[in-house]
């Protein structure tokens, strides 16, 4: 593992804490407000969480391809967000000792800067007034 891993995850978990700011205290009701792009908030932060999920599989977290994150209860999906995340943190932080060139392209960094993406873009669709 290197600095720069270690940047990059760090980014990462930056990302997933100011979501889990923003949403963990909403109400029913702010849940169901439309996000901006996806249905309702609920909806958007569903998405988010397959495809953290779908980015663990790829980072070799072991789980299988087509399993997708339980549907969980409004609630709940900010907390389900930071379980999804550290999960793919401790995977994407595991020895990578294979990758010799620190200056090569890593494929868990590709992921860890792909995750803090879709992270980020998932927050901006959200943001609004606090309900």
């Amino acid at each position: 593992m290197t600095d720069t891993d270690l940047m990059f995850t760090g980014d990462l978990v930056q990302e997933v804490s100011r979501l889990y700011d923003r949403i963990h205290g909403w109400t029913p009701g702010s849940w169901q407000r439309r996000s901006a792009l996806q249905g309702t908030r609920a909806d958007r932060v569903r998405a988010l969480a397959a495809d953290l999920a779908d980015l663990g599989h790829q980072a070799g977290s072991g789980a299988p391809a087509d399993v997708t994150p339980q549907r969980l209860a409004d609630h709940a999906l900010a907390d389900q967000i930071v379980v999804l995340a550290a999960d793919l943190v401790e995977t994407l932080l595991q020895d990578n000792s294979g990758h010799a060139d620190e200056n090569a392209v890593n494929p868990r960094r590709d992921i860890a800067e792909r995750a803090r993406s879709a992270v980020r873009a998932a927050r901006l669709d959200l943001d609004g007034p606090r309900f």
